[in-house]
């Protein structure tokens, strides 16, 4: 196995040789919502505040291709272009890449000049701009006079615009240079709305002296010449003082310094800056007189220390090193970026957009209860109200901004409502605080959406929001208990014709997007997030004495009082009651608020849980394994037509199709349990969907070979390839969940073991420290284990999130910090450790399981010295303390 990368003593990813990677190993840097760098293992990337002012320019699927930050070096008539990407130009020896939390480093060595030169890229804390600090080294033994030009190309606007109306655009550009280089628009522009601007795209650079540039370029046609080349610029080949500054043209921030001294075996140093200001060269000039060389350098220093701080807060200690750094650090990074950025995060494959899907940063916000738990608070309170009342929700999120967008053109998916009760009730545990789901005051969206996205209401103006509204003109507020049972409620009565959840436009899964008809996997779902909200509600009411609660009258309709003999509500009479309920609210509701007691909505929770149950086990239960999908008339999507095909070597899905998903909330919701199935849906899974090339589960099996437009795009991806037939690392993590919650840890670590990245060969894999969307699988010919789409989704955050939850058990609950161990029996876990940051006190929590025994649990817990009962600790108000965990 070829290392293309490993990783030192500081946790840094580190490639020795930039040029031996088979494409770009990507890194965003960035340290708050703020401002992002995108950076390679060349320097390639850009800049920016958003998708919408960007410093640098994105220059499209399968970034990066030429706009990069350039090293510039000349000495008499000999240049060099330190990070020159052009793999057949070998004039720089050893070029080394080395990412850091929030930076990254490039080496490189001229032979011929002799000199060393080491670059580091990063965006100081809480700023909207990159520094850069650049040391160069005269290895000779005699004094150097060398010139400096570090340049990088200034796009300076909205993605949109880098090919359609970028002529237009462009036009826009006035430049101020004077010991800097400063490109003023003057105003922002949207087809269809203009307005003036101060923004501010600025450049500037100094040396540790603080002495300035001599040449400054900001026209980029006059700086690159005819042929128009970042390699191969004019003004620098060839010695070319700037002609003319950018008016009206394309720009670029050249700084050149002439003549500057180096003596023997020393060094010369320079920073850079450049960045984004809304209040024009007042606040350009600030940061650049900010940041002199000695201040960027404690910058550095400062940023090293945010990111140690914010990686402490929970640790894990095993006996594998490397999977310790990239678990603590480098996921912690990655779930750092999509919690900041959302899907902003990484543009390698066209992702670039500012938003994330509701699923998306509800999954993000499970992960991050640790790591910003007062973040997390403020985030889940505003997030909350972006559901609709009739139950639906905001599909995008602004991650930066903490703005919803309206999706008017994809539709609604029906599994969002899952991922926010589930996240509500870990914070509410983590926090413990039982108060959580009564706080009230919490708003709705409103849309154009009405009917559960069924319809629109054709006379709302386009692109318009709104919080929803009583009919007396008043926003309409209410308790996160509430909202969930909005969500939960409308989910049970929003049936098809085989009384199970309807699809939507899709699930998860978002290339099941043609089927018409009903969800089994979230239908099941549905039935375990009924459950688990009744125990809380029911624990918290309990604790509180709290005997009932209001909510607002068209919703307590929805609550049923059911006796012990009750029977499932059939297909039509289910929709029947949502159909009034709708009607009610598509518009203003009444704002009057009923009380409804307790123990009526536990019944009704309870009830409607367990007749989703019975009804999914009914109609989707195979013999073998769960159909996901059924279509309107009762057919399903995936399910056996042969079964004499099960046990053929090369079956189609024409034979059978069989889906990870319904398996996995057949087990966790308790589904399986109910009908003994939970052992033949197990076996089904790792005999049909088992990968044994990469060793992790495929999303389905057989993979689809011919589009098929009732199903929809999973059918049209080539076979192991996104959601057909790849492996999904965060699927895979769902079915780890399911797993452990069988009590079987070993096989559920298998199942991790193949989608961690440690476990692939860097030539196949590629992604670097980052654990990837997904794998391709094995029934691809031609790129079979390849990682694909790093940063995208929630696959760190459920890493970190089972390990932390479920594999070292260690989770916050009203009372305490619980402990239920279930870890694998494997050396790497003999000896372990979880340090934790829970509410005032710090936590050394030890594992040991001396006999590697199997599916071993938490036999004896000692805190502090002392055996404790039960497995739960009792929350300290301060100090650390030390918990010893025996596994037998």
């Amino acid at each position: 196995m070829k290392n293309l990368w490993s990783y030192d003593k500081q946790g840094q990813c580190v490639v020795k040789d930039a040029r031996s990677l088979k494409q770009p190993l990507i890194h965003m840097i960035a340290n708050c919502p703020k401002y992002f760098s995108i950076c390679d293992n060349f320097l390639r990337g850009f800049s920016g505040f958003d998708y919408t002012r960007m410093f640098g320019e994105f220059d499209g699927p399968n970034f990066p291709k030429g706009q990069a930050r350039f090293i510039w070096i000349r000495e008499g008539k000999q240049t060099w272009l330190v990070n020159n990407y052009d793999l057949t130009d070998k004039q720089t020896s050893n070029p080394k890449y080395e990412m850091g939390l929030g930076y990254v480093n490039f080496y490189g060595s001229s032979k011929k000049l002799n000199l060393d030169v080491k670059t580091t890229i990063f965006v100081p804390l809480e700023e909207m701009a990159e520094l850069w600090l650049v040391d160069i080294t005269n290895n000779s033994k005699k004094d150097k006079v060398i010139d400096f030009i570090p340049t990088v190309p200034i796009y300076g606007g909205s993605r949109a615009y880098v090919e359609y109306h970028r002529d237009v655009v462009r036009l826009y550009n006035k430049s101020e240079v004077k010991n800097s280089i400063k490109i003023l628009p003057g105003l922002e522009w949207i087809e269809g709305s203009t307005d003036s601007s101060d923004i501010c795209y600025f450049m500037s650079a100094e040396t540790q002296t603080g002495k300035k540039g001599n040449r400054f370029y900001s026209d980029r046609e006059t700086f690159l010449g005819p042929n128009n080349m970042w390699l191969k610029p004019d003004s620098i080949l060839n010695d070319i003082a700037p002609q003319k500054q950018c008016y009206g043209k394309e720009a670029v921030g050249a700084i050149e310094f002439k003549k500057i001294k180096i003596p023997a075996g020393k060094t010369v140093s320079f920073v850079v800056i450049n960045g984004i200001t809304f209040t024009g060269s007042k606040d350009a000039d600030k940061l650049i007189k900010k940041y002199s060389y000695k201040n960027a350098v404690k910058a550095f220093d400062d940023l090293n220390k945010y990111w140690q701080e914010r990686a402490s807060r929970v640790q894990i200690t095993t006996a594998n090193k490397e999977f310790d750094n990239l678990w603590n650090n480098w996921w912690c990074y990655q779930l750092s970026m999509r919690y900041w950025f959302g899907n902003t995060a990484h543009p390698q494959t066209d992702y670039g957009s500012d938003f994330a899907g509701w699923r998306d940063f509800w999954q993000d916000m499970m992960a991050a209860t640790v790591i910003d738990p007062k973040g997390l608070e403020e985030r889940t309170m505003k997030t909350l109200e972006g559901i609709r009342l009739d139950g639906t929700n905001a599909t995008r999120f602004f991650a930066r901004t903490k703005e919803f967008g309206s999706d008017e053109v994809n539709g609604l998916w029906c599994d969002h409502p899952y991922w926010t009760a589930q996240t509500v009730m870990i914070l509410a545990n983590f926090l413990g605080d039982k108060k959580f789901l009564f706080r009230d005051g919490i708003g709705y969206f409103k849309d154009c959406y009405q009917n559960r996205g069924e319809s629109k209401n054709d006379k709302w103006k386009k692109g318009y929001i709104e919080n929803q509204k009583t009919t007396s003109g008043k926003k309409y507020t209410g308790t996160v208990i509430e909202h969930m049972l909005v969500q939960i409620e409308t989910m049970f009565y929003d049936v098809g014709n085989n009384n199970l959840l309807k699809q939507k436009r899709a699930d998860w899964n978002d290339a099941v997007d043609q089927v018409k008809g009903e969800n089994v996997t979230f239908s099941f779902a549905l039935a375990q997030n009924c459950n688990e909200i009744a125990d809380l509600l029911e624990k918290t009411a309990n604790d509180l004495n709290i005997k009932e609660i209001e909510v607002f009258a068209e919703l307590a309709d929805l609550i049923q009082n059911f006796d012990d003999k009750a029977k499932d509500i059939p297909a039509k009479q289910r929709q029947a009651v949502l159909a009034k309920y709708l009607s009610k609210v598509n518009d203003a509701i009444s704002g009057k608020k009923v009380k409804v007691k307790i123990s009526k909505i536990l019944k009704d929770l309870r009830t409607k849980a367990q007749f989703v149950i019975d009804n999914a086990n009914k109609k989707a239960f195979n013999g073998y394994y769960y159909s996901g999908y059924i279509f309107a008339d009762g057919k399903p999507v995936d399910t056996i037509w042969n079964k004499s095909a099960l046990n053929k070597k090369n079956p189609t899905s024409n034979d059978f199709e069989m889906m990870l998903m319904p398996q996995t909330w057949s087990l966790v919701s308790g589904g399986a349990k109910k009908i003994g199935a939970e052992q033949t849906v197990i076996d089904s899974v790792f005999k049909y969907l088992f990968d044994t090339t990469t060793g992790a589960l495929k999303l389905n099996y057989p993979a689809y070979t011919k589009f098929n437009k009732a199903i929809g795009r999973i059918t049209g991806f080539a076979p192991g390839t996104k959601e057909n037939n790849a492996l999904f690392s965060h699927a895979n993590l769902f079915f780890v969940w399911a797993l452990i919650k069988q009590g079987m840890p070993d096989l559920a670590y298998k199942v991790f073991s193949g989608i961690n990245p440690l476990n692939h060969e860097h030539e196949i894999i590629r992604t670097g420290p980052w654990i990837p969307e997904y794998y391709i699988s094995n029934d691809n010919p031609n790129i079979a284990g390849r990682g694909e789409y790093p940063v995208l989704t929630g696959s760190c955050a459920w890493t970190r999130y089972a390990f932390q939850n479920f594999f070292f058990g260690v989770k916050g609950v009203f009372e305490g910090l619980s402990i239920d161990p279930h870890l694998p029996a494997n050396k790497d876990f003999q000896k372990c450790k979880l340090f934790i940051k829970f509410r005032n006190a710090n936590y050394d929590i030890s594992f040991e399981n001396p006999k590697l025994k199997k599916n071993s649990t938490a036999k004896e817990i000692i805190v502090d010295g002392k055996k404790i009962e039960g497995n739960i600790i009792k929350p300290f108000k301060s100090g650390t303390h030390k918990v010893t965990v025996i596994l037998g």
